[in-house]
């Protein structure tokens, strides 16, 4: 097995995507969570802060691997995507927070 610095790089279409991925998993569980939040759904932000730690130090290392460049464009696609996902998906599954009257 080839040790870390003797590997070849891989082409940009093979790897960039997998950093949207990562983008994606990061910008979904940091939309869900701000739902989480402003909607009071305490159940819903222990597993949510899971998957924002490790997609948050997924992306980190995967853009520390592959350098800054085109990967910004996977990073941008990715979050866009994560973002929209994580709105459609918390609408579905979190309830409506009981609205709060003041009087």
């Amino acid at each position: 097995m080839p040790r870390v610095w003797e590997r070849r790089a891989r082409p940009a279409l093979v790897t960039d995507p997998a950093v949207g991925a990562a983008a994606f998993l990061l910008v979904f569980a940091k939309a869900f969570q701000q739902r989480n939040v402003a909607g009071d759904h305490f159940a819903l932000v222990w597993p949510t802060a899971l998957l924002l730690s490790l997609s948050e130090v997924g992306l980190i290392v995967s853009v520390a691997h592959r350098g800054f460049g085109v990967v910004v464009i996977w990073v941008w696609l990715g979050g866009a995507l994560g973002c929209t996902a994580a709105m459609l998906l918390h609408r579905r599954v979190a309830t409506p927070s009981p609205e709060i009257d003041p009087d």
